[in-house]
């Protein structure tokens, strides 16, 4: 874990000098300090490991025993870490607030995120005229910068609130030109983020499979980002005059559309349809599928890059639990 301040904030090259290393194990949390500078070890110590209530007084003490030490070896850190309410609005507030401080945190984290944080914990308020005067201010850059920010803040990727933060500073300062330099780490990460979420939204437009369930479509999908706004538009227009319920069992959330409203839901669960009629169409429709297969040119490895493990839960050609009779 290094300690290291953005070079927008002054007064931080002793942390820079220094990094934490940090060993979890059943018994003692291992700490040790570095020194980065002459690449040795200045001191190591150790603590209990708590374990109860599976283990979530783990990182408190972590973070509680390096900030000690920095104390006790006076390592002044001047940074900050910013917490928001997890909404794309809040995260525009955020960006509001790094361009009104003239900073960049080191960490960016939503209430669910488990972060171990050794900087002031800044809670970002949203605010609707904030994040309006920012997203305007995106697309006024155009809308390939807006739509790369709004489709990679859907990413589950790690870190991807301080990536897009670092593009979005970046394209203010250089112009939304700046978004064609994918040679700038910043660019090729913020475009790495978008790519990703684009790609699972094609593959869930292709894999997606409906069922009929209480007089409705109903499907559940196992996606690795928060595809479901993105879904949205195309199965409403694709599906008008039908109500349906897509699950995302990844991140607990539902898009439901009924009598023409749409909404996004918390779920806990979805239960597959019992209902017989469409069990005997999915035995049907894995039948079809079964008479398609020449045996003599299946490729397994190749079926795999196109249809990926993860999604294979989800459709019934793929489930060894839908019968063929």
């Amino acid at each position: 874990m290094q300690l290291q301040a953005d070079s927008c904030r002054k007064g931080t090259q002793m942390a820079d000098r220094y990094a934490f290393g940090i060993d979890v194990g059943g018994t003692t949390i291992k700490h040790g300090l570095f020194d980065a500078e002459k690449e040795e070890l200045v001191e190591s110590w150790e603590i209990p490991t708590r374990t109860e209530d599976n283990g979530r007084y783990i990182l408190e003490d972590i973070a509680a025993s390096v900030k000690a030490k920095m104390e006790e070896k006076k390592l002044d850190v001047k940074d900050v870490a910013y917490r928001y309410d997890g909404s794309f609005a809040g995260f525009l507030c955020c960006v509001f607030e790094s361009f009104t401080q003239r900073e960049i945190p080191s960490v960016i984290a939503a209430p669910e995120a488990a972060q171990l944080v050794l900087f002031e914990m800044r809670d970002i308020p949203t605010e609707t005229e904030k994040a309006r005067r920012v997203a305007t201010g995106l697309k006024r850059l155009g809308m390939t910068v807006y739509e790369r920010v709004a489709v990679g803040f859907l990413s589950c990727a790690e870190e991807k609130d301080l990536i897009l933060l670092r593009f979005i500073r970046l394209c203010f300062a250089q112009g939304g030109q700046a978004a064609q330099m994918l040679g700038h780490t910043q660019v090729a990460q913020a475009f790495a983020l978008e790519r990703a979420v684009n790609n699972e939204i094609c593959r869930m437009i292709e894999l997606l499979r409906f069922e009929e369930k209480d007089g409705m479509l109903g499907a559940q999908i196992h996606p690795q980002n928060r595809v479901l706004p993105m879904l949205r538009s195309h199965f409403c227009s694709r599906l008008p005059d039908d109500d349906f319920l897509i699950y995302d069992a990844t991140h607990k959330e539902a898009l439901l559309r009924r009598n023409g409203q749409v909404q996004f839901l918390r779920m806990e669960r979805y239960e597959a349809s019992a209902e017989p009629e469409e069990l005997a169409w999915q035995t049907l429709w894995k039948r079809f599928f079964k008479a398609l297969t020449i045996e003599e040119r299946r490729n397994e490895r190749l079926q795999t890059q196109h249809v990926p493990l993860r999604y294979r839960q989800d459709m019934p050609e793929m489930r060894k639990d839908v019968l063929q009779t």
